[in-house]
């Protein structure tokens, strides 16, 4: 049988029970949330990993087309320079082909009369 004396040890004894059990649920508690963070982080870890490989081939594609284009473009500057060029030459030849004809023309004239 409990009397007096041993009801407010009894009390003291499930009071303190009682707090060692709210203490082992909180740790539990934090342990299952740190490991949930863990994951959560770990996650979100690998989404950034794969967001990087990804921003590293865009990168690597945008490289290799800028050089592309500068490389277009070195070849475009060639073609017209060799473009001008030509027409440079076709219009000197357009003028020996012209004073050619003029003598021909000069020559027959001089022939026929």
């Amino acid at each position: 049988m409990i009397n007096q004396n041993d009801g407010m040890t009894f009390e003291f004894l499930f009071s303190s029970a009682a707090f060692i059990g709210l203490i082992v649920n909180i740790i539990f508690t934090i342990k299952n949330n740190s490991k949930k963070d863990a994951e959560d982080v770990s996650k979100a870890n690998e989404g950034v990993v794969k967001a990087n490989i990804k921003l590293d081939a865009l990168c690597r594609d945008s490289s290799e087309t800028r050089l592309d284009l500068k490389s277009m473009k070195s070849d475009i500057e060639k073609m017209t320079k060799k473009q001008i060029e030509h027409d440079f030459r076709l219009e000197k030849i357009e003028e020996d082909l012209d004073s050619a004809c003029g003598r021909i023309a000069r020559l027959e004239e001089k022939e026929g009369q």
